[in-house]
């Protein structure tokens, strides 16, 4: 949290150093994607603005095999402040290249393994029954600096007043995760619980240090 405290203090005095800009090229904007967004910017020049917003993300369900097997992981929603510059390379056009940070106060991910057509779970090379394991859950964590690159278009340029429709396509960098695997009846079976620590060594790999996340998103923003 100290994070968003940081990056909330420093914004205004990175706003107000832009003095090249005018007193009428700021703007606020709205967005729906993985979640939905707010936020406020400001003109630099014609090829430069900054801009800063608070969104709630989150993302669908979607399967992945780690180890011997198969997941459906959800990441948790969690609130986010993005920090961002965008770079206008042709002058009058809409079109933008972004980049900036965001500050998350929960990137997690929870992974729930479903048995195989067998109804058995394969953990560290051994077979074990559904109803022998219960639920086999890994927990992952990132790091909550979240870097971010993107390209979008906008359907006026930020310092032309009035309306204008905003459209983006977002890569946030995740970094630094850790996998924790847990089977719920784990703590009544030695066995169990011997290979499940094993499993998490394997599913901590499988799963990686790094994951992205992709936003589409679409908006409209005010210029004034």
């Amino acid at each position: 949290m100290k994070l968003h405290y940081t990056a909330a203090v420093l914004l205004p005095f990175i706003l107000l150093s832009a003095n090249t800009a005018r007193a009428d090229d700021n703007f606020v904007y709205g967005t729906i994607g993985q979640g939905i967004g707010a936020g406020f910017g400001r003109v630099i020049n014609d090829n430069f603005s900054v801009r800063a917003d608070v969104d709630r993300v989150g993302s669908p369900v979607y399967q992945h095999n780690f180890g011997n097997n198969n997941y459906d992981i959800k990441s948790e929603a969690s609130t986010r402040l993005n920090v961002l510059v965008d770079w206008f390379p042709i002058t009058g056009s809409g079109f933008r290249v972004s980049g900036g940070l965001g500050f998350s106060n929960d990137q997690s991910y929870n992974s729930i393994a479903t048995p195989n057509s067998s109804g058995n779970y394969i953990i560290n090379g051994n077979t074990y029954s559904a109803n022998t394991v219960g639920q086999l859950k890994a927990t992952s964590t990132f790091n909550k600096v979240i870097p971010q690159i993107g390209i979008g278009w906008d359907s006026a340029p930020a310092n032309k007043p009035g309306w204008r429709l905003m459209t983006g396509l977002n890569l946030s960098l995740i970094s630094s995760g850790k996998t924790t695997l847990a089977a719920t009846n784990s703590a009544q079976n030695s066995a169990l619980l011997a290979d499940v620590g094993a499993e998490q060594s394997r599913v901590n790999s499988d799963f990686g240090r790094h994951a992205a996340q992709l936003n589409v998103s679409v908006g409209v923003g005010y210029s004034f």
